[in-house]
């Protein structure tokens, strides 16, 4: 199998900071990478999709609540997450988890309803039911990041809102 250079696809990412419609083109360029071969250990290729979550996470990470391009860029991520979970992610489903997990305490209504939906097309492609990847497979990764994210007096809020999604 060819192996596409994780640098190319990080410059191509990087046009989702540039434009909204950039999405068009990264999706393209995510679903055009190698899919997982016969054997589970594949991925989109696992270096390719490594470098994706990175990024991706990245972008996130500089989401300000005040400025508005922040927030388009962000629904922009959510976007090719919602493409990315149509394809197998082995390895990464645990990495896509996490990064929509972070995505649904964004305080934009608009980026908490796709990062909920995008949950549920996760479990829905892995044929599981929302309780077995939250619980069951993910249990811990989630709550790792659950603590990196939460503020001492928003505690019980943040995790009856990220409940709520899995019920």
């Amino acid at each position: 199998m060819q192996r596409v250079d994780p640098t190319l696809v990080s410059h191509f990412l990087e046009l989702l900071r540039l434009s909204n419609d950039a999405v068009v083109v990264v999706v393209t360029v995510v679903e055009s990478l190698p899919g997982a071969a016969e054997d589970s250990k594949n991925l989109i290729v696992s270096k390719e999709g490594e470098a994706i979550l990175l990024h991706l996470n990245d972008i996130v990470k500089e989401y300000n609540p005040n400025d508005s391009t922040t927030t388009q860029t962000v629904l922009a991520v959510l976007e090719v997450l919602h493409h990315l979970v149509k394809r197998p992610l082995y390895g990464l489903t645990g990495g896509v988890l996490v990064l929509l997990v972070i995505c649904l305490v964004i305080q934009d209504r608009t980026a908490l309803v796709q990062a909920h939906l995008t949950i549920h097309a996760l479990a829905s492609t892995l044929h599981i039911t929302l309780r077995d990847l939250l619980y069951t497979r993910h249990r811990h990764s989630l709550a790792q990041v659950l603590c990196e994210i939460m503020n001492p007096g928003e505690v019980a809020a943040l995790l009856n809102h990220v409940a709520e999604v899995f019920h």
